[in-house]
């Protein structure tokens, strides 16, 4: 499925049908009783190096978490083989067979690479997620040049950020999740694509969180055991994983594994500092028409449900206030089954007119129509959102900020609204000043406020059509 988005100059609304329609026939195969081995199996995608099989259980309902079979993708057993236990002849060894090389330690530079990372690596599979984006690079280099990467990252994530405020609100994630070696990686370590901000090869997830209730915090080496990773009880990362490798995943960010989540004590004061540049900027991956994005409707790892008491619910994907900003026109159905592959054609549908007036009013000039303002606002209001800060950077995103304010927890949203109205465009602050003294036209004094409170924005009515 990969070489859909690989065709040169490929039309991205015709190459993200086809990749649906593929999705829906694969899995109608599945359940027809074809080998997993023939459909779950990327042996021909060019890849060389020791054919795995994962095959995660229980077995789930969804086909394309049944199985994968395949080059690359290593097992947990080798990606949890702890570090201090190998040396460096074995660890080469490994990384040649499973990567289908014959790299000798003659080459210049590998030894002190590979003692380099058996040293500050926890386990093989951060390992050899590290090395396997750059085996054929100049060895010599690559301490130097990873050294260096890392020393720009964290320089711009301290300059791009001001006094209150973030100064570009298009930066790229901190960390993306290597469906390969299973591990979560800092974004400077994957390889280096010198044209693009965010590779080809790194995609997105999209999904509703389920209520607490129904998740739990896993611990998994996949982090590095950083933070527990909040997961609904239905599923497992194992399942979610060969998932997204069917589809042709390599790279992906998905939040509970790549955005810091609650966790120790200890951690809280990193978490916070981390928010208040990645929580803002979330958006700006998912913008990108060229990123592939796995929506689950229902649930990270879950089934897809389309009937209409699941898609009523307030956890569903469409009632979020926080999925505004994920909204992809390269989507690709998460969860789907048999059964909601029959229902696909109404799915895409809701997602089109379900989404397309947010992306109307972000792209084109939101400011010169007042109807699609209060659409906007009539749509925030009706979503759920887990705090009303969600819903106040939620209209960052609709009206395309290019700078945005810090993220703040503990910030109400009168204050966060007033932060916020700082960046957004000046035509689009005056069509809201308009709005307000029509929604108040008795009131004199209005003049004085110039623009709304937080609550009277949420309570403005929708313009009739």
């Amino acid at each position: 499925m990969t070489r859909l988005w690989e065709e040169e100059g490929a039309d991205l609304e015709r190459v993200t049908d086809e990749a649906r329609i593929f999705v829906w026939g694969i899995i109608q195969m599945a359940e027809q009783g074809i080998a997993e081995q023939l459909l779950f199996n990327s042996a021909t995608s060019g890849k060389s190096g020791r054919c795995f099989s994962l095959i995660p259980s229980p077995r789930s309902l969804i086909p394309l978490q049944w199985a994968h079979f395949g080059p690359g993708a290593i097992s947990d057993a080798l990606a949890n083989t702890p570090c201090h236990t190998l040396d460096v002849d074995g660890v080469l060894r490994t990384l040649n067979d499973v990567l289908g090389s014959d790299h000798t330690l003659a080459m210049p530079g590998l030894r002190p690479c590979l003692e380099h990372f058996l040293c500050t690596s926890q386990d093989f599979g951060y390992l050899y997620g590290i090395f396997r984006g750059h085996w054929h690079a100049d060895f010599v280099c690559l301490l130097s040049d990873l050294s260096r990467k890392q020393v720009r990252d964290e320089e711009m994530r301290r300059n791009v950020l001001r006094e209150g405020y973030i100064k570009d609100s298009n930066i790229r994630p901190r960390r993306a999740w290597d469906l390969y070696s299973n591990r979560v990686l800092p974004y400077y370590a994957l390889p280096s694509h010198p044209c693009v901000q965010i590779p080809d090869n790194l995609w997105t997830v999209s999904h509703s969180w389920v209520s607490p209730e129904e998740r739990a915090e896993v611990w998994t080496p996949i982090n590095g055991s950083k933070w527990p990773v909040p997961l609904p009880h239905a599923t497992s990362l194992d399942h979610i994983r060969v998932e997204l490798l069917n589809f042709g995943a390599e790279y992906v960010w998905l939040d509970v594994l790549c955005l810091r989540q609650k966790g120790r004590p200890e951690d809280e004061e990193q978490r916070k500092d981390e928010w208040k540049l990645d929580v803002p900027t979330i958006g700006s991956i998912y913008a990108l028409p060229s990123v592939p994005c796995i929506t689950y409707f229902n649930g990270l790892g879950l089934v897809a449900d389309a009937s209409e008491e699941a898609s009523s619910s307030d956890r569903h994907w469409y009632n979020r206030v926080w999925t505004v900003q994920e909204y992809s026109t390269a989507w690709l159905p998460g969860g789907a089954t048999g059964a909601s592959s029959t229902a696909h054609e109404s799915l895409y549908c809701r997602y089109s007119i379900t989404m397309n007036p947010v992306e109307l009013a972000s792209r084109n000039n939101p400011s010169s129509d007042l109807f699609t303002l209060s659409y906007v606002y009539d749509m925030m209001r009706k979503r759920h959102a887990t705090t009303e800060l969600d819903r106040v950077f939620g209209l960052a995103y609709v009206f395309g900020c290019k700078t945005l304010p810090v993220y703040d927890e503990g910030c109400s949203p009168d204050l966060a609204l007033a932060m916020l109205f700082k960046h957004i465009p000046a035509s689009t602050r005056t069509s809201i000043f308009l709005q307000h003294i029509e929604a108040h036209p008795d009131d004199t004094a209005i003049l004085l406020s110039i623009l709304p409170s937080w609550n009277q924005l949420m309570g403005w009515a929708m313009v009739p059509a």
